[in-house]
């Protein structure tokens, strides 16, 4: 018994290790289960399949099933067959296992099993773009073109009411339409704009609505792969629902123009330069000020070359755009006529081809060969049309815009056909070829955008240079020197200006900068010594009178380099016969100012007041000096008024008041006076007044209401040239306000403009240095009391007329 149980026992066991040793087996069959197919697909039917230049398999089904497998992990070999029945065959033989996309049709799913359609199109009827068929009904009794094996032939074949003719291929289709070989060709629509625009006559034809049949394209699987066609079927149903396919579907079916994705080229990379451009500007600026953002922020340094910026840009931006526009103009005329001469060229050498290739059909009166012919000439990009006609005049074929008028004579050939028979030519027919220059246009269009982009570039490249220049040069040198004034003004500091250079800006900050530095001095000096207060009174005094005397030095320091900007009295003494200089300034140095100095064939006399006086005054004076200079420099002689206006415009923009934002409001009023040949004298004022005395009565001859460099007054303000002649006795006078406006008298108001000319026509009859003595003695009686107001600033002016 217990030999049974062990026999019963061990029989169990044998009987479960069999069990799972078959499960065993089975799953090792199924982890190596097959994950490796064939596809067959056609060696030329776009955008579907195709091959490339080294022979690999692309195409949109192509793209598709590849993604499709990486998604699966499955490898898929491709095999390339030359037509469609070839790859029907290798799916029903067991040659390939799948199609990577077919046209699911009830005939085809007798030896394959599809997916869900993975896209879907229409088979339409295309017509010529200016035929008069609106509906495919209206193609009754007409010839309708297809391609061999392709649905579209079949679907014509079996409308009795169609004439039909099959073509090898689309293409030979498409030019037999166009041609008038056939009225229409049937095939599917995205294949067939898709080469119509490759072959750049997608403008030449139109799909006709509604369409013949929609069909529903899946990928075909050989019966018997249930497992294959299983893992696809999900796959390729979720794959097309992405993006991905989306984009691969655009890839290959957009028909946009390389030209729009030229333009975008293009400007991206003009702003994109723009961009780059100014951020460099930006980061340069940063590098070269080296100002710490408090300074920054403190200040507004940018205003004092603005407006200078702008200037120079609105002469150099327009001089480099015409110069270059020009440049590229003569190019592309020069690149116009040489392309132009081989596009006559070519038309020869299509004229001679052709009218060698149409003499056989004409002689044998092949109308299809000859249209054939003609339909081939579409092909060459600058054809516009072609008509042939035979001996008596008939025509036999016409190809292309046929109404439309050639741009050039030279762009039209007609060419005799001759045919020889026996020794003897004799003439059968004649060929009319044109051609049209739009690529020609397309082309020059494509070197202008290019030629836009260079111009960008010199025209940020200019931008940025000047604007770096002019802070550099110009705009520096200014912020810093108003920079330290103003916090002199503020805190009484005495920093240096930190800059250096040899040319005026340079010396004026160095003068400045010496003048601080004894002031700082001298600062420093009275700060240690009130720090020791308690010192015995007579140290005390010694060193108050020491910094007393350092601060005069300095004081008498700038006083000396503003009377070194005065003329020298020697000018006087050559130019004229007979003057009087008042220059007082309130304190040792002041904000009035004179010049004489000599222009073209004449001297310039001018009296200027700046705003203020003292330190602050000298300083405008030395500004005004330096925009004098240049505008004498940049003004015609004897343009006084223009002489006022470049001065106005100069300091407007030293002092960075060229803009509404500007913190600071200085400037300054001038007389000046222009005198040639001492006959005629040139006046121009700018808040100023001439006074002329002709020997009975004193004349005032007022300049025009605006000042000088004020921030109010317009950047091109204008001034007045008033033209005065002059006789024997004639005496003028410039006076600046501090005397008429000096306050004084018993009732303690100003002396104004009516007692001076009084003072002046008591003493008209005598030299000018007399008449200064009177008028200062007069002046100082006035006063009485009273403290000094302003400078006090008079010329007096004697000519002696030249007979």
């Amino acid at each position: 018994m217990h030999v049974l149980i062990s026999i019963k026992s061990l029989l169990y066991f044998h009987i479960y290790s069999l069990f799972v040793f078959l499960i065993t087996i089975v799953a090792s069959n199924s982890s190596f289960a097959k994950d490796e197919y064939i596809a067959a697909m056609p060696a030329n039917f776009p955008p579907h399949y195709s091959l490339t230049s080294s022979g690999q398999p692309t195409g949109f089904a192509i793209d598709v099933l590849n993604a499709i497998a990486k998604k699966e992990k499955i490898k898929i070999t491709y095999k390339v067959y030359s037509s469609w029945p070839e790859v029907h065959e290798a799916l029903k033989d067991g040659s390939a296992d799948l199609i990577p996309n077919l046209g699911i049709s009830s005939k085809r799913k007798e030896y394959s099993r599809f997916t869900s359609p993975i896209e879907k199109f229409e088979i339409k009827l295309f017509v010529k773009k200016g035929s008069t068929f609106v509906n495919p009904t209206d193609l009754s009794g007409h010839i309708v073109g297809g391609v061999h094996t392709n649905i579209g032939a079949r679907l014509i074949s079996v409308q009795d009411d169609l004439d039909t003719k099959i073509f090898p291929t689309l293409q030979d289709a498409i030019l037999g339409l166009l041609s008038g070989r056939v009225d229409a060709v049937a095939y599917p629509a995205p294949v067939t704009w898709k080469l119509a625009t490759q072959l750049g006559l997608n403008t030449k034809i139109r799909a006709l609505e509604p369409p013949m049949k929609t069909i529903h394209r899946g990928i075909a699987v050989r019966k018997g792969l249930p497992d294959l066609l299983s893992r696809l079927e999900k796959t390729s149903s979720d794959f097309a629902k992405t993006s991905e396919f989306h984009k691969i579907y655009a890839k290959w079916f957009s028909a946009h123009k390389q030209t729009e994705k030229y333009n975008y080229l293009i400007w991206g990379t003009a702003l994109l330069i723009i961009i780059v451009g100014f951020a460099a500007l930006y980061m340069s600026r940063l590098k070269v000020q080296q100002i710490s953002e408090k300074e920054i922020h403190d200040a507004d340094k940018t205003k004092a070359f603005k407006t200078i910026t702008s200037k120079l840009l609105t002469i150099y931006i327009p001089m480099v755009s015409f110069a270059v526009v020009a440049i590229f103009t003569v190019m592309e005329v020069i690149y116009y006529k040489k392309e132009r001469e081989l596009l006559i060229n070519s038309l020869k050498s299509i004229s001679n081809i052709q009218s060698s290739a149409f003499k056989t059909p004409i002689w044998e009166y092949n109308i299809d060969e000859v249209q054939r012919l003609l339909g081939e000439l579409l092909l060459i990009p600058e054809f516009q049309s072609a008509a042939v006609y035979d001996i008596t005049g008939k025509l036999l074929g016409e190809v292309g815009e046929t109404t439309k008028q050639v741009t050039s004579a030279d762009f039209k050939m007609e060419r005799d056909l001759t045919f020889s028979t026996n020794g003897k030519s004799e003439k059968i027919g004649m060929l009319i070829v044109s051609v049209h220059d739009e690529q020609i246009w397309e082309n020059v269009w494509e070197h202008i955008q290019t030629n836009s982009i260079i111009i960008l570039v010199l025209i940020s490249g200019l931008i940025a240079t000047t604007m770096f220049a002019v802070q550099v040069v110009i705009g520096r040198p200014l912020w810093h020197l108003r920079h330290a004034i103003e916090k002199t003004k503020k805190d009484s500091s005495k920093d240096p200006v930190q800059w250096e250079s040899k040319d005026e800006l340079g010396q004026v900050v160095k003068a400045y900068n010496e003048m601080q530095a004894k002031e700082k001095e001298s600062a420093e000096g009275l700060q240690r010594y009130q720090e020791n207060l308690e010192q015995m009174v007579e140290d005390r005094t010694k060193e108050l009178s020491d910094a007393y005397g350092v601060i005069s030095s300095s004081i008498d320091y700038a006083a000396n380099i503003q009377r070194s900007i005065l003329p020298q009295e020697e000018f006087f003494k050559t130019h004229l016969d007979d003057y009087f200089i008042i220059w007082e300034p309130r304190d040792r140095v002041g904000g009035d100012v004179y010049w004489a100095r000599s222009w073209g064939k004449g001297f310039l006399i001018i009296l200027a007041d700046c705003t203020g006086h003292g330190v602050p005054g000298a300083f405008m004076s030395l500004i005004a000096t330096g925009a004098l200079d240049r505008a004498q420099e940049d003004v015609a002689s004897g343009d006084v008024g223009g002489l006022i206006q470049r001065m106005h415009q100069i300091v407007q923009m030293s002092l960075g008041q060229d803009t509404g934002s500007a913190k600071s409001d200085d400037g300054l009023e001038l007389g000046a006076c222009f005198i040639q040949d001492k006959t005629d004298l040139i006046f121009s004022g700018a808040r100023f007044s001439l006074f002329k005395f002709n020997g009975n009565n004193i004349e005032e001859i007022k300049g025009d209401k605006k000042g000088i460099g004020y921030k109010e007054i317009p950047h091109d303000q204008e001034f007045a040239n008033i033209s005065i002649p002059v006789s024997e006795h004639d005496c003028f006078y410039l006076v600046s306000d501090g005397i008429v406006d000096q306050v004084g008298g018993e009732k303690r108001r100003m002396l104004g403009k009516k007692r001076l000319k009084q003072e002046i026509s008591k003493h008209c009859d005598i030299s000018m240095e007399e008449q200064k003595q009177h008028i200062l003695a007069a002046l100082k009686e006035y006063q009485g009391n009273e403290i000094r107001r302003d400078d006090v600033s008079m010329l007096g002016l004697r000519l002696k007329v030249q007979q």
